[in-house]
């Protein structure tokens, strides 16, 4: 098993390898998509905001097991569980 880092952040690219810091994920249906492994970690950059939740289909092991924490200094990350509500229609009363 190869440990594996992958790096989300608001300003990245899913189609980016989500591997560094320098090319992350931006999205947590990303991680959602990834066959994780133990050992694995996720790291969310520290004072970005995600919407949706996380739903990881995979486990660790015991002494290896999937690590989420974050990554460079600040404000913890939020994870809100909201979903991003897109063609929306207002009804006003007459």
């Amino acid at each position: 098993m190869q440990k594996q880092i992958f790096f989300i952040s608001t300003s990245g690219n899913d189609k980016n390898n989500g591997l560094s810091e320098q090319k992350p994920w931006k999205t947590i249906n990303k991680i959602n998509e990834t066959k994780l492994q133990p050992g694995n970690e996720i790291l969310y950059r520290c004072g970005d905001s995600f919407l949706g939740k996380i739903d990881l289909n995979y486990s660790g092991i015991a002494g290896s097991p999937i690590i989420i924490s974050s990554y460079r200094e600040g404000v913890k990350p939020v994870i809100t569980g909201a979903l991003r509500v897109e063609n929306r229609i207002t009804f006003l009363k007459d």
